[in-house]
Order: C-alpha cells, then sequence, then structure tokens
C-alpha cells in the first residue's frame, strides 16, 4: 500500500479528517516533485558544466565539545533563537508536543514522537502539530533535518544539515555545514577557522560577511550568476554558470560555496 492509500484509509476510518488527508497528500506530493526536479536540475548543470562529481564535503568547524540540539520536521516553519536566560532548550510546538530526548548534553527534538503507533500515525501526529518555536542557551549549535518548510535562525553560532524545500535565513553564525535542495538562502557568517561548507540546488543564495572574517572563499555556480558587493573578488564566466575566489583578512578559513541554478551573491557586510 503506498503512502497516499494509507493516508485515505486513514481518512475513511476516521482517525483524520478530510481536510487533513488532502493537506498531507498535497505535502508529500511536493515533496516528491520537488526531489525529482532537484534532480533534473542538477544533471542538467552537470551537463552544461561538464564538471567531474563533486568530491566529499567538508565538514563545518566548531569547538568540539559544542552541545547540539538537531531538529527533524517534515512540514511546517521553524523559528531558532538564542535566549540567554535559559539552561536548556524549550520547545513550543502550534497545536500539541513533540518528542525531545537528551543524549548527554545534545538534544534531539522530532516533530512527531519515535513512540507509539506505526510510522504514518506518527506522521500524521507531526504533520498535526505544525510550526516549531525553539529557544536556545547560549553556545549551542543547531542541526537541521527539515523536509519543508521555512527556517529562521538568530544567535546560533554554529550550523549544520539539510533542507530539502523551504527558505532559510540565518543569522550571524560562525560555522556552517548546510545543504539546500529548492528554496532561498540568506545568511549572516563570521568565519575565523577551520572549514564551512554551502550547498544548494536550487534557489538564490546571498552570503553575508561580517566584520572580523577570515577566510578564503570559493564560490561556484553551474547556471546562473554570482554577484560581488563590497568583496574584491576573481570571478571567470565559465559556459552557463561561474566561478569566484576571495580572501578576507590572511584566510584562516576556508569557506565553500555551490549552487547549481540562480544567483550567489557575496557580501560585505558593515556594521
Amino acid at each position: 500500500m503506498s503512502e497516499v492509500d494509507r493516508i485515505n484509509a486513514m481518512m475513511e476510518e476516521g482517525k483524520i479528517t478530510q481536510q487533513e488527508a488532502d493537506r498531507l497528500i498535497a505535502v508529500l506530493e511536493e515533496i516528491d516533485a520537488t526531489e525529482q526536479q532537484v534532480r533534473g536540475i542538477e544533471a542538467a548543470a552537470e551537463r552544461a558544466t561538464q564538471a567531474e562529481p563533486a568530491a566529499e564535503s567538508n565538514r563545518g568547524s566548531w569547538p568540539e565539545h559544542t552541545p547540539w540540539v538537531t531538529i527533524s520536521m517534515l512540514a511546517g516553519d521553524l523559528d531558532v533563537r538564542v535566549d540567554d536566560s535559559l539552561e536548556e532548550p524549550m520547545v513550543k510546538a502550534e497545536g500539541g508536543e513533540v518528542d525531545i530526548q537528551r543524549d548527554g548534553s545534545d538534544y534531539r527534538v522530532s516533530q512527531f514522537s519515535s513512540k507509539g503507533g506505526d510510522w504514518m500515525e506518527r506522521l500524521i501526529g507531526g504533520f498535526r502539530r505544525g510550526a516549531l518555536k525553539v529557544r536556545l542557551p547560549p553556545g549551542f549549535g543547531l542541526g537541521l533535518n527539515v523536509k519543508a518548510g521555512d527556517v529562521t535562525v538568530r544567535g546560533v553560532p554554529y550550523l549544520r544539515g539539510n533542507l530539502l524545500a523551504g527558505d532559510l535565513d540565518a543569522g550571524e553564525l560562525e560555522g556552517v555545514d548546510l545543504t539546500m535542495q529548492a528554496g532561498d538562502l540568506d545568511l549572516d557568517l563570521r568565519p575565523t577557522q577551520g572549514s564551512h561548507r554551502v550547498g544548494v540546488s536550487v534557489g538564490d543564495v546571498k552570503v553575508r560577511l561580517l566584520q572580523g572574517s577570515d577566510t578564503n572563499v570559493t564560490g561556484r555556480v553551474s547556471i546562473g550568476e554570482i554577484d560581488a558587493q563590497g568583496v574584491d573578488v576573481q570571478s571567470e564566466r565559465h559556459g552557463l554558470g561561474a566561478t569566484m575566489e576571495a580572501t578576507l583578512g590572511s584566510g584562516q578559513a576556508d569557506l565553500d560555496l555551490k549552487l547549481s541554478t540562480g544567483q550567489l551573491t557575496l557580501e560585505l557586510h558593515d556594521e
């Protein structure tokens, strides 16, 4: 039985409403369509640039004992901010509770519980809850495993993980290792050491380097444009795409920006 058939069966049994079934089927179809679209665009970008397959990505850099909160969501908006008054993370879900598991100093937050019921029932429970608001103590890193939704991050120093479909807006980062499939990305970043990576398949990417950044930047767009504002870059066109290189400070950190289709904008933020 397919996922759509199971949703219809649960609706007929009265476990979910017709409106909930329609919404959930629409989300699953959107996710599937996005995955197919991204695969097609990435294949087209690869043919256009005749590039070699990408090497294994670098990991982002952060202190060894950084505590992490990792958030898993199917659909819904996510708002994450730092609250200096907290000693442990606080999570609020619209319309219900979420599953929070602690492992030492780390936390895992799931939109649907890992306990009780089968996979589809847990999925329905998470879908009903919708948006999440998360407040973190200072110093925590944020991990993302989000299928669909818009994400806002403020005050968190380190960000890693993936977003399938949706926009992401993050400020005041010090470290990043992020993959997005379809959506726009807006980052404020201050890399000073280690290796950092951003990879986006489809969308526009804007990275503002904050004062104090000390990094070598390499950027590549397979199909699209590169725009640099306030940063001295060396850029070249390559068929339908472009590459760039820039150094801020003495280049103690490495920042790798890759975009398959869209516009990549690099700015120096004058605070």
